[in-house]
């Protein structure tokens, strides 16, 4: 039988729900577990040996995440409808990096011009980013996106300076998902090179109390100074920092 400390560190791997019956919040708890270690191996992996192109590293990271964002979201809604639709999303969401990764010398040797399977690939790569986006972030982005999707499909309409010769399905499709200037571009690298990085040894930190031992630090030298809390955040956050 499990003691009551690996009860409780099991329990705190289980996601709220207020609607998801026991085993499928389990299921689901489980399972975003799983991608969670696969996140943090992959960039780790990343970090230290290299190696992985951009494109590959990038597009991974980001099936992943958002997989994990579907599943937590899933279990937010009442109805089944409503989770199926997060699960469905979570299938999707899985596909664009193994299929970069298992066609990735395939689309170097035509010079990531899209075929028709790319393009089923992309659309439902971006119906993953409108809702992920949709939720994350709120209308606002989700109107400005359309707006850019609109323009680069409509520009032969628009007359003028500001038109163009339009983007039909098979660019949009090459350069938003098949090179690192669109859904893989810099913020993608940056959140897989830098920012989940930093995150994972804070969370590190914090979890085994070393944190707070900075914390103390810093509190302890500039706690009688002039401006001691800001000195007091800027010294503690330069230890983590160094750490």
């Amino acid at each position: 039988m499990l003691n009551s400390g690996s009860s409780n560190g099991f329990q705190s791997l289980l996601l709220e729900s207020k609607f998801a019956g026991g085993k499928e919040r389990l299921a689901v708890s489980l399972l975003f577990s799983v991608i969670a270690a696969g996140i943090a191996g992959l960039v780790l992996y990343g970090a230290y040996y290299g190696g992985i192109t951009a494109l590959l590293l990038r597009s991974s990271f980001f099936s992943l995440v958002a997989a994990a964002a579907m599943l937590f979201y899933a279990l937010r809604y009442k109805s089944v409808a409503g989770r199926g639709a997060f699960y469905l999303l979570t299938l999707l969401a899985l596909i664009p990096g193994p299929y970069l990764w298992h066609n990735y010398i395939d689309i170097v040797m035509r010079g990531a011009m899209s075929v028709g399977q790319d393009r089923w690939i992309f659309m439902a790569l971006i119906a993953v980013v409108f809702v992920f986006v949709r939720i994350a972030v709120g209308r606002a982005l989700i109107i400005l996106m359309t707006l850019a999707f609109l323009y680069a499909y409509f520009g032969d309409a628009i007359p003028g300076k500001y038109g163009h010769s339009g983007y039909d399905l098979s660019r949009l499709t090459s350069t938003l998902m098949l090179s690192t200037e669109g859904v893989f571009g810099v913020p993608m690298g940056v959140a897989v090179e830098y920012i989940f990085l930093f995150g994972l040894f804070g969370a590190i930190l914090t979890k085994i109390g070393t944190g707070e031992v900075f914390v103390d630090i810093a509190r302890g030298v500039t706690g009688r100074v002039q401006g001691g809390p800001g000195l007091s955040a800027a010294l503690s956050s330069a230890l983590l920092g160094l750490s």
